[in-house]
Parts: C-alpha cells; sequence; structure tokens
C-alpha cells in the first residue's frame, strides 16, 4: 500500500475486506501457507522465534504454531496499532504457553525490520505471507535481508499473475479503504494494469498510484531474491491456487 493509503487500515475496513465473499486472494494466501507449513517445518531444527510482519487479525498464526514446535518468542508486528494490540491479547488467550510479545512499527521504513530481529535471540523465522503489496516496496527484500541472520529463514508467499488477479482489490471494502485519502475511489474512475518490469498489478486514479502489489512467476521471484542476496531452500507453486509459497536464507 503506498503512504497515501497505508495509515488508513483500521480493523473495520479490514474487518470488511478479510469477510467479503468476493476477496478470495485471502482464502488462497491462507490455503498454500497452509499447504506449504509442513515442508517449512521439516526445514526447522531445534527452537526458533517467529518474526510475523505485518500480522493483521493474525488469521495466519495458529497454522504456523500448529506446524512449527518449540517456538521461543512469537513478536506480532503490523503498523496498526489498535489491530496488533487485539491480536495480541487474542494469540496469548488461545496459545498461553507461547511467549507472544507485539510491534507497533511501519516495516517499509529503513532499519525498522533489523531493529525488530534485533529483539529475538537465537535462530528466527521471518514471516511475510498474504502481504504481496508490502513485498511491492522495492526495498522490503533489501531490508529483510539486512536483518536476516546466517541460522534464520524466511517464509514468504505471493500471488503469481493469472487473468482474475485484479478481482480481489475491486471490492467495496478496497475501494473504501484507497478513498481515505480525500478521493472517491470507485470502478469507473481506478485505472488498473500490469507491469511487466516489477511484476507488479496497479492501482490508480488521476495519475497517482494508489496501491502496487507483487505478482511474480517463480521464475521472477527467483532472480528477485537471488539478486537480494538469498538463497533458496524450497519453493512451491499451487497452480490452482495461483500462488508460490517460499523459503530462502541468506547466502
Amino acid at each position: 500500500m503506498k503512504d497515501t493509503t497505508k495509515n488508513f487500515y483500521h480493523e473495520d475496513i479490514w474487518s470488511q475486506i478479510e469477510t467479503h465473499p468476493g476477496y478470495n486472494l485471502g482464502r488462497r494466501e491462507l490455503n498454500a501457507l497452509i499447504r506449504f507449513l509442513p515442508t517449512v517445518a521439516e526445514k526447522i531444527s531445534g527452537p526458533t522465534n517467529i518474526l510475523h510482519l505485518g500480522v493483521a487479525t493474525g488469521q495466519e498464526v495458529p497454522h504456523i504454531i500448529q506446524n512449527i514446535s518449540n517456538i521461543k518468542e512469537y513478536l506480532l508486528n503490523d503498523i496498526c496499532e489498535p489491530v496488533i494490540k487485539k491480536t495480541g491479547q487474542q494469540m496469548k488467550w488461545k496459545f498461553p504457553k507461547i511467549n507472544f510479545s507485539i510491534a507497533v512499527a511501519d516495516v517499509e521504513k529503513a532499519k525498522v525490520i533489523k531493529k525488530l530481529r534485533q529483539k529475538l535471540s537465537g535462530p528466527t523465522l521471518i514471516v511475510l505471507v498474504a502481504n504481496s503489496v508490502l513485498f511491492s516496496n522495492r526495498q522490503m527484500d533489501k531490508n529483510i535481508f539486512e536483518a536476516i541472520g546466517k541460522e534464520d529463514l524466511f517464509l514468504l508467499t505471493v500471488e503469481r499473475p493469472h487473468p482474475k488477479m485484479y478481482d480481489s482489490y475491486l471490492i467495496l471494502p478496497v475501494l473504501k479503504l484507497l478513498s481515505e485519502g480525500g478521493v472517491e475511489i470507485t470502478r469507473k474512475n481506478i485505472k488498473c494494469w500490469y507491469d511487466d518490469k516489477s511484476h507488479t498489478i496497479n492501482m490508480a486514479c488521476k495519475g497517482k498510484i494508489l496501491l502496487s502489489s507483487y505478482k511474480p512467476t517463480p521464475l521472477q521471484l527467483r532472480e528477485q531474491m537471488t539478486n537480494a542476496g538469498f538463497t533458496e531452500v524450497t519453493l512451491a507453486e499451487y497452480k490452482n491456487l495461483h500462488m508460490i509459497a517460499s523459503l530462502w536464507r541468506k547466502k
């Protein structure tokens, strides 16, 4: 999400987006994560921390906990303070044996992910799922690479290009979110296109980009991550879901 809109995220709008029948992106992303997590668990040996970026309402958290044993600390991050506080309380109640903490922070800013990682001692799994908008920030891969340690792993899921990839972004709650910047956004006045160079879909009104979301092919994702300094641990493409789930480490 661009600076013009990302600060308008709040619980009501996010709940409307997540529960909207036309928002199939979230369901597909979660399905891909659930299918991929057993593979992730096989790559983790011994106690590990979880640094979960952009966690929002935390729908992925129970599945991560169910698959990954021996979690030392679980750090939940989001930019929206009311949402992350509520998520933290809910997770502490559901999983009292897990040591949860929360961090209100904008991970698109320089050094922020590094500072969050420094709060945790020992091997850590950095998680960025259901956040292709965040990863469309061209510095995000570099910020994560700067933060990740030699013993750490990075779990990333993204949607790949497909004919209906705009549908989940054109639902009314998303248009309402984009309208929080002061201009009413509708299906009629918004322009959508796919940028072959950045591998992103973009949404703009009156020449101003309001949203950009990363949608690479597996080859394009591998190229970007390799150029950023990562090496692939494992990658799975779920063609029926139009999703890619992947695990990376520092070279």
